[in-house]
């Protein structure tokens, strides 16, 4: 097979030094990254001049496989590599905001309008027939698609996918069909770790009355005809010039960073107790009702009882703060845990994810920047500075322009992120063979420079993982490919033993049954009567990132020998490497409680024995989307040393005071931006205090 790369016109395969890419058929948008060799004392290699908005091709044997504009573009320290980011035409249908009741209108016309208003080349869409009423007032582009064409699956029970066909044209088809060139891969639009360049780009504003009425629109013409249409929705406001405000969303591409950090990638899930929604619900919460689920989901004895009482008394006002700043909570209906119930509904989700929360917040920020506050984007902090006593007393850092400064406060929130990111740590704190979903940029920073300063640790090998992840890129744990093993198929140790019931729901249950496990590789095992989407194995009879060509993908799994397929469940042992007896033996075990429903382990769903060849079974390893664990802190957040002392001068909030800290061994849905929200809150109102603001 031969490859071809082009950017901006120019063919580069005399400097590109590496090509990625990501995305398949039931993913968002697909992305690909190339770095370029840039060494000026190569006086042999041709330079190249590629700016933001210039259009990539990517060829396979001269077919198109992708198709898109530059958005991202990051030298290296040292100038001598450039790496560039690149987004094909679904991004743009994920970030534009339409505004339109359609009426009485089919998912088809709905699709083509889409594509028509926003300007993205539109190649055919699955007919349903079916008219649809759908008042999609400044929402995205791509959830509209997505509601009509559901809108319609209820009715005629098909399932519909959109994507680029060719990578050329946005298609709707339905699951199954044929559908061109796919790129197989494991990030998506939402998951994928990228630059704020790429979040903050608008380029058109729709300007509607108070009933949701276009009234106006504002736009950079420029910036659309070189990257194309990225649209927003105002609403109009009492006592303020919609014309300014309109203008004021308009964002081109920039280079300078952003705030966010890994929320801007999350998906939005936010715990608070006693709350004005839940209020406005009539639901009853209380401090005490809080801290026993943190007792129930996360287990006695696990987390700080004094930090889980506290976050359980302030994480409701944090919240009703945070809804007065304007953050937009869509329906504002509060609902219960996402991984296990709580007692009461107290989790809340932002309107497009995450990022509601950093908008509302930044808003917020920007009142005070140039007054009494100053961010120093694109910084990055290479330490703590103390004083002869041991506090600390600021950061070192190293400025955009790679000179290094000193920053002196007297209080520095530590807000570093966990350790996700950092292979390294993760094998440091027992995670061999793990694979991350978290962003590049969490490495650990934080636990570091705290550690050289004698800080006292807990639950730091406690994450959230997910199970069946598929490490096809031995040089990178990010690039991976997963099934989506939520339900159904069996977990098997490297001595033939199951671990677990794999259908429960109890995200510790999942990690635990890896990290327990030799080097954290599991085989993930079926069969093919559990390859029958009606036998509701796999979730949703998705199969993750995986492609819906099963067959050639096996294949190339098979060739990697990171998957074994066999006729009889004697022979898989064998080519899998797995002790005969013992791997038999719990196949006939859990086959014997498929029969009388008295499964080992407790199993009660997804009872489907495996009897009929040929079998299956695939390396896998755990996928981390969070760290859990952290330094010790009291209530104000200050950090602890292993002898009891604070560390003065030391705060920490976010992702590095760790979920497990407060909730336990478990993951609780909504702690993740709770303890960001709430923590971070506190650490301002006591520094607040105490320097007498």
């Amino acid at each position: 097979m031969s490859y071809e790369l082009n950017a901006g016109g120019k063919q580069l395969a005399e400097v590109i030094e590496k090509v990625t890419w990501s995305g398949d058929s039931k993913q968002v948008a697909r992305k690909l990254v190339f770095t370029v060799a840039n060494k000026d004392s190569d006086r042999f290699l041709p330079k190249v001049n590629i700016n933001e908005g210039d259009q990539v091709q990517f060829l396979e044997d001269g077919k198109l496989l992708f198709s898109g504009p530059v958005f991202d573009i990051e030298k290296s320290g040292s100038g001598n590599v450039v790496t560039y980011t690149a987004f094909d035409l679904m991004f743009y249908v994920t970030k534009s905001d339409i505004n339109r009741v359609f009426d009485n209108e089919t998912p088809e016309a709905i699709t083509s309008w889409i594509c028509s208003h926003l300007g993205i080349p539109f190649g055919a869409a699955a007919s349903t027939g079916i008219p649809v009423y759908m008042p999609w007032l400044g929402k995205k582009a791509y959830d509209g698609i997505m509601a009509a064409y559901t809108a319609a699956s209820r009715k005629n029970g098909k399932k519909y996918i959109p994507l680029i066909k060719n990578a050329t044209q946005l298609y709707v088809i339905e699951r199954g069909a044929l559908c061109g060139v796919v790129l197989d891969g494991s990030y998506n639009l939402t998951e994928a770790n990228y630059k704020t360049s790429l979040q903050n780009m608008v380029d058109r504003v729709l300007i509607t009355d108070k009933d949701g009425n276009q009234i106006g629109v504002v736009e950079d013409t420029a910036a659309q005809q070189k990257y194309g249409v990225v649209q927003t929705v105002y609403k109009q406001e009492d006592g303020k010039d919609a014309q300014t405000e309109a203008k004021a969303l308009l964002q081109t591409l920039e280079q300078t960073g952003s705030v966010g950090g890994s929320a801007m990638v999350a998906g939005g899930t936010l715990l608070g107790c006693g709350t004005k929604m839940q209020e406005e619900a009539g639901i009853e919460d209380s401090p005490e009702l809080c801290f026993a689920d943190f007792v129930r989901l996360g287990g006695a004895g696990t987390f700080n009882e004094e930090i889980a009482r506290e976050f359980s008394e302030i994480s409701g006002e944090a919240v009703d703060w945070l809804d007065d700043l304007g953050a937009d909570f869509g329906d504002r209906e509060p609902y219960f845990g996402v991984y296990q119930p709580l007692n009461v509904a107290r989790n809340y989700s932002g309107n497009g994810g995450a990022s509601a929360f950093i908008t509302a917040l930044s808003n917020e920020l920007d009142n005070y920047i140039g007054k009494n506050a100053y961010i120093a984007l694109n910084t990055r902090v290479e330490g703590l500075l103390t004083d002869e006593n041991g506090a600390v007393v600021g950061v070192k850092a190293t400025a955009a322009d790679g000179s290094e400064v000193e920053y002196y406060a007297p209080a520095t929130a530590i807000c570093t992120g966990g350790y996700g990111g950092s292979e390294e740590l993760l094998k440091q704190y027992n995670f061999d063979n793990i694979l991350s979903t978290s962003p590049s940029f969490v490495t650990g920073d934080g636990y570091r420079w705290l550690e050289e300063l004698g800080a006292a640790f807990t639950n730091m090998d406690f994450c959230t993982a997910y199970a069946g992840g598929i490490r096809t890129n031995p040089d990178n744990f990010f690039d991976f490919n997963y099934f989506d093993v939520t339900n159904g198929c069996l977990w098997v140790d490297v001595n033939g033993n199951r671990m677990a019931n794999e259908t429960g729901a109890d995200s510790k249950v999942k990690s635990d049954s890896w990290s327990y496990a030799d080097q954290n590789l599991v085989y993930t095992v079926f069969s093919k009567e559990m390859l029958n989407p009606e036998a509701g194995v796999f979730s949703g009879g998705a199969w993750g990132s995986v492609p819906e060509d099963f067959d050639t993908f096996m294949a190339q799994l098979i060739e990697q020998g990171l998957a074994f397929q066999a006729d009889t469940i004697e022979e898989l042992a064998e080519k899998a490497g797995l002790p005969v007896d013992a791997f038999t033996a719990t196949i006939t075990a859990y086959n014997e409680g498929c029969a009388t429903g008295n499964d080992p382990f407790g199993r009660t769903e997804q009872l489907v024995p495996m009897e009929n060849g040929p079998f299956y079974a695939v390396q896998t390893m755990p996928y981390v989307m969070i760290t859990s664990g952290g330094p010790m802190m009291n209530v104000d957040c200050q950090v602890v040393r292993t002898d009891g002392s604070i560390i003065e001068g030391a705060y920490i909030a976010g992702e590095i005071v760790g979920m497990a800290n407060v909730g336990g061994l478990n993951s609780i849905g909504g702690m993740g931006h709770g303890n960001c929200l709430t923590w971070g809150k506190h650490v301002a109102e006591v520094v607040a205090e105490k320097l007498g603001k």
